[in-house]
């Protein structure tokens, strides 16, 4: 794994093109491009040809790779399109601000590039780039290089604006593709090979399966290749970067781009792909509001160092990951970092020592809000940190950077567990002042342990809130920063409003919200989306600690049925929950706290190997003889995914405490307990069931949940009470075999078969069947494939259950409730107008009856005809 594939010297080709740029040079008195334009201006007339070259790099193109690291990307820039701020953004592009980012340390600057837009490219057959935006490129391409900065440019969101219409406009795409290559590449073909082109930023094409997007992104990486290596000058040995399919990290497309490279057999080739993280860490989902949650953060980071090493850099062709952040960075209004700060640090302390470490380089994403380009500061000073001490080793971080002191709890040591990752600890400050290593503060092994008399000294007439700011320092890496906060449970308060505008009262008291889970109090799941109750910040709630409110989304009244109360658990940093129950009624909402009841609670598990037999603990908290008696008796049902798991049985913890009915049906298991004589009623806290469980054996890491939705209980006299249920999320780790491929396509085969066309109620669309038998051939490719690999198999069954889903909408029935009715001509009417370009399209082509790629007429009135004859 770890020998390389050296690749050839580029000694020869550097020697012609210095000659040739030599021989040039002594023919033409050089002109300064514009040297009376103000900085940052559009260049109007054609500037003079570039300087000659800069040293081009030596060694092979992984020295090159490595030599750009870190890189920077100029985003949201010279890519953007359709709105009067674009050319006030693209004026911030000065040779000032281009040289500050080469002082600030990078040593490689994208610049994503959009030529189709704004009349930057003219009409069919030429496509004439407008020379003034050709110009501005090369002016910052210029100064960039002047700048000592490795360059890349490609075609950026050409890749949305018409590129991805390439399936039903093959050749006009195609021809105009070429062309705008050919224009870039002859007006750069001198410039020094610091410079590199990057075919497309994240292919992806309409309506065509998977298999049929790689084979037309192989055919425009392949036409971007021999056009660039033709065209002459420094052309021919220049470095190109090829993208994966949408510039992911799934095997599968990294194996296509792989084949493609290997076709091309050129030894100066880049394989780029772009990497935000786990996406339900970075918008604060399913309960992945700290970076450890699961430890699937961490593993998703190494899974794609692993799969990009084993697949391109251990053959010799390196990866440049184009683009480089964290997906929380744009939850815009979300009231407080997504992910919080000291979780996001974690993240990029991580991510940039592993990336390192497998000689990826990586270029951070930067669309204006990361370095402020008018001060040349940094918004967030500590991912810039750990970016640049990732180059060098690992940092120290701790569990959180969030220090919390309970108002009215008496003073004492309080322990902080730090990942010191080989480090030792220095020194803490406070401010100016030192903290006195034994009195104030000691270390033990890998804890902190901050004194009671140093604490009580923290929180002497203190307000709620932050108290102190500390730092924490280390011989090598970032120091790390505590905030330390004086904090009392938080009280919310009633409130009214509407499904558009409706805030909750909050004293947070110092404290700070970590996740909000929402479920019926009849049970279920509530708000989006519906696979997890613990939703995400920024598109269910936001924050605002200033005017102490959170704030619920219209979003997420949206996927609230009205008239059901919906329970609220609000999760803060310091341990601290809070219950509000909330309706919406029509437009209206009206809310309020809950009053305390007793909760339930399922032991803790993060993982299971598939095939592996595993229990849980069903407990009962909050039971208060004083309030509600003794329980004797309990109606517990529990809803699971069929597909992942299997219920075996359960098992009465407390003696005295009887099973008297059990009924498992398809995902759910309902259990009858009851307590006989007046002396095994249940009063305290405690385990009362053990659930026994058996993971199903799956072929990719399954993220998959338990949920207690209802539990009724009743006391001696027959009264009824609703207990809080809670869903416990845990990871089914993969199998690799075609056991599961196998069980799809004979489930899928039955459908087709069985499966009848027409017009009729349960009957499917004229077509589906042919469309659907299309993607059961090609799973049935995969499982009859020797050679298939782990990631074909999964992406088969993925692929598979997507056709599954959109077969059964052609029904008619697009609300998936097992009938044809008004609803479902309301969810068609929502998506009225939609097409495959909308942004939403994800959801809206979920009532795309007639499988044309949009949602119209035909839609609407082959839903109408299958509800009259139900009606009939």
């Amino acid at each position: 794994m770890k020998t390389r594939k050296k690749l050839l010297r580029f000694t020869k080709q550097i020697s012609t093109l210095c000659m040739s740029v030599l021989l040039l040079l002594m023919c033409a008195i050089p002109v300064a491009a514009n040297d009376s334009a103000p900085v940052g201006a559009v260049i109007s007339e054609s500037p003079a040809p570039a300087p000659a070259p800069a040293p081009v790099p030596t060694g092979t193109i992984q020295d090159y790779v490595d030599a750009m690291q870190p890189g920077y990307n100029l985003g949201n820039t010279f890519d953007a399109f359709g709105g009067d701020w674009v050319q006030e953004v693209q004026d911030t592009v000065t040779q000032d601000f281009i040289n500050e980012i080469a002082r600030q340390g990078f040593k490689s600057i994208r610049i994503p590039t959009t030529w189709e837009w704004g009349g930057h490219t003219g009409a069919a057959p030429d496509y004439t780039v407008d020379p003034a935006w050709m110009n501005r490129i090369q002016q910052v391409v210029d100064w960039s290089l002047d700048a000592g900065l490795y360059v890349m440019i490609n075609l950026h969101h050409d890749n949305i604006r018409w590129i991805n219409q390439m399936p039903t406009n093959h050749d006009a795409v195609l021809a105009q593709y070429n062309a705008l290559w050919t224009q870039i590449a002859d007006r750069f073909k001198n410039h020094s090979n610091k410079l590199m082109f990057e075919s497309v930023n994240e292919p992806q094409f309409v309506n065509v399966d998977n298999a049929k997007q790689n084979e037309l992104l192989d055919e425009l990486n392949t036409s971007f290749f021999h056009i660039v290596r033709a065209s002459g000058g420094a052309n021919d040995v220049r470095p190109l970067v090829l993208p994966t399919l949408v510039t992911n990290g799934v095997q599968l497309d990294m194996d296509y781009l792989a084949s493609t490279m290997a076709k091309l057999n050129d030894k100066n080739l880049i394989a780029t792909i772009h990497f935000y993280g786990f996406w339900p860490f970075g918008i604060n989902i399913a309960g992945y509001s700290t970076f450890e949650h699961n430890g699937d953060t961490a593993k998703d980071i190494d899974g794609l160092a692993a799969r990009a090493y084993n697949t391109f850099i251990a053959k010799g062709v390196p990866v440049v990951i184009g683009e480089f952040g964290v997906f929380g960075w744009d939850s815009w209004g979300a009231g407080d970092d997504v992910p919080e700060k000291g979780e996001a640090n974690k993240f990029f302390e991580y991510s940039t020592y592993v990336f390192k470490q497998n000689k990826m380089t990586h270029m951070l994403w930067d669309n204006t809000s990361r370095f402020d380009r008018s001060t040349y500061k940094w918004n967030d000073q500590d991912t810039y940190n750990y970016i640049m001490a990732g180059l060098e080793g690992r940092s120290s971080t701790a569990e959180s950077d969030l220090i919390f002191i309970k108002k009215g709890a008496p003073a004492q040591d309080t322990v902080i567990h730090l990942n010191l990752n080989g480090n030792n600890l220095t020194g803490i400050t406070a401010g100016n002042e030192s903290l006195t290593a034994g009195s104030d503060y000691v270390v033990n092994g890998n804890d902190l342990v901050l004194k009671a008399g140093f604490i009580a000294k923290l929180i002497q007439s203190a307000q709620l809130g932050e108290v102190a700011v500390l730092k924490a320092h280390f011989n090598k890496g970032v120091d790390w920063t505590f905030n330390v906060m004086y904090n009392d449970t938080p009280v919310q308060q009633n409130a009214e409003g509407s499904n558009t505008n409706f805030a909750i009262p909050t004293a947070f008291n110092g404290d700070r919200l970590a996740t909000m889970e929402a479920v019926y109090t009849k049970g279920g799941i509530a708000g989006p989306p519906n696979w997890t109750s613990y939703k995400a910040i920024a598109e269910s709630y936001k924050l605002s600690y200033a005017t102490n409110e959170i704030l619920l989304t219209e979003n997420f009244f949206k996927e609230v049925t009205s008239g059901d109360e919906v329970a609220l658990t609000f999760y803060f940093r310091s341990g601290a929950t809070t219950q509000y129950k909330v309706t919406k009624n029509g437009t209206s909402v009206t809310g309020a706290p809950a009053q305390k009841s007793v909760q339930t609670e399922l032991s803790s598990l993060s993982s299971v190997d598939g095939g592996q037999s595993f229990s849980l603990n069903y407990s009962l908290k909050n039971v208060s003889s004083s309030v509600y008696g003794a329980v004797y008796g309990q109606d517990i049902t529990i809803e699971f995914d069929k597909n992942s798991l299997e219920f075996v049985d359960a098992e009465s913890l407390i003696d005295g405490i009887q099973i008297a009915a059990m009924d498992v049906t398809e995902g759910k298991v309902r259990i009858l307990l009851f307590s006989p004589g007046l002396s095994t009623g249940i009063s305290e806290d405690g385990a009362v069931l053990k659930l026994n469980w058996k993971a199903k054996e799956l072929l990719n890491d399954t993220l998959t949940s338990i949920n207690v939705i209802r539990v009724q209980l009743s006391d001696m006299d027959s009264n009824l009470f609703d207990a809080t249920g809670l869903a416990k999320t845990l990871n089914i780790n993969k199998v690799s075999d075609k056991t599961a491929l196998r069980a799809k396509i004979a489930e899928v085969q039955q459908l087709y078969d069985q499966a009848v066309e027409g017009n009729g109620v349960g009957q499917y669309y004229s077509g589906a069947k042919a469309r659907l038998l299309v993607s059961l051939n090609a799973a049935k490719a995969v499982e009859s494939d020797p050679a298939a690999t782990t990631q074909q198999i999964t992406d088969a069954i993925v692929a598979l259950s997507d056709a599954v889903q959109i077969f059964h909408v052609t029904t008619g029935d697009v609300t998936g409730n097992q009938q044809v009715d008004i609803g479902d001509l309301v969810k068609a009417a929502k998506h009225y107008g939609k097409t495959s370009l909308s942004s939403d399209w994800s959801e809206a082509r979920l009532v795309d009856v007639d499988m044309d790629n949009s949602i119209g007429l035909t839609d609407i009135v082959v839903i109408a005809r299958k509800i009259l004859s139900v009606q009939k």
